[in-house]
């Protein structure tokens, strides 16, 4: 490069440095009122949105709230208890739940806001949670202890991860002393599990005969692999493969549109899927202990999960009359 071009290419930087500066300036100024205005338009949107789907999504909200509390007073009834005996299956249930619960609520924000895409990629983390937990209600205390175990393998991994890309990333080191005893917990844990133990599901390793088992293995051995289908689905809201960018539950009829926002469409599968879900972790952990009231509460829960089921499709129906409807009207 000579002096001229060197000098043109200071000139341009600085050229494109004073430019984004007065463009940050104006964008700051000017971002109060943007913001104001982009939150009318989103609040207005999901008002409409509630408008067309308020009955199922009323019903989402009163199952969860319902399970909420059914997993809550469950808990609190039956811990002490399950502490005495050391019921490790309880203590992994009870979690379970409660990050079912959890993954619902995100479900719900997602559902009000019109990502239907987001809410069915998050009801796969809860089809998941369903799984493990009918494989580790089935199996017992000693599939229960190697999963809380296998904390251990997950965190020397992230750990190691983290050590060989802190650097870079501008942040500290781990005591090294906090990665030596995670070392040897995980030595001595996969001495005593077996090498099969440090695999992503080491823990159901044993239970299932195989050295590297999957989500998929869980699935089949507690017959919900008919899932698959939706499983897959779900993931295309998740991974940047061709289908993840051409498909979309927000969009509804005949004209697609490269949708980059919320969309009124599409809360039937998620919304349905999650509520199936979310009842499948509950009946697991409640049937753990069985009275007379979680027989009640999961009757309820079992007829209200069926009627949102109806409503939400309900509600997609009439969507997609209205949709083609418009779609035919625009053509003439």
């Amino acid at each position: 490069m000579n002096i001229d071009e060197a000098s043109i290419k200071i000139a341009v930087e600085s050229s494109l440095e004073e430019a984004a500066d007065t463009l940050l300036a104006e964008l700051k100024r000017k971002m109060p009122q943007m913001l104001i205005e982009e939150r009318k338009v989103q609040a207005e949107f999901e008002e409409r949105l509630y408008k067309k789907w308020q009955k199922g999504l009323d019903l989402f909200e009163t199952i969860l709230k319902i399970s909420v509390e059914a997993g809550d007073t469950f808990n609190q009834k039956h811990r002490p208890q399950a502490a005495k005996e050391n019921d490790l299956v309880f203590e992994v249930l009870t979690r379970l739940h409660a990050r079912a619960c959890l993954t619902a609520s995100e479900v719900k924000a997602l559902l009000t806001s019109g990502h239907a895409s987001g809410a069915l990629a998050r009801q796969r983390t809860l089809h998941e949670l369903a799984v493990v937990a009918y494989f580790i209600g089935e199996h017992g205390n000693e599939v229960a202890e190697r999963y809380l175990l296998h904390e251990v393998v997950e965190s020397k991994k992230a750990a190691e991860q983290y050590e060989k890309y802190c650097t870079r990333l501008g942040y500290e080191p781990l005591d090294p002393n906090k990665i030596a005893d995670l070392r040897i917990q995980y030595d001595a844990l996969c001495k005593r599990f077996g090498e099969a133990f440090k695999t992503t599901y080491g823990w159901a390793a044993q239970a299932l005969n195989k050295t590297q088992p999957t989500i998929e293995d869980i699935e089949r051995a507690v017959q919900l692999d008919h899932m698959r289908p939706n499983y897959r689905m779900a993931s295309h809201g998740i991974h940047p493969n061709p289908k993840g960018v051409t498909f979309n539950l927000g969009n509804i009829g005949p004209q697609k549109v490269m949708l980059a926002g919320p969309s009124n469409a599409g809360l039937a599968d998620p919304g349905h899927a999650t509520l199936i879900s979310l009842l499948q972790c509950t009946a697991v952990l409640l049937g753990t202990r069985p009275d007379i009231e979680t027989s009640i509460v999961l009757r309820v829960l079992n007829r209200f999960v069926d009627e949102a089921g109806q409503v939400f499709l309900q509600t997609h129906d009439q969507l997609l009359s209205e949709e083609l409807a418009l779609a035919k009207s625009e053509e003439k």
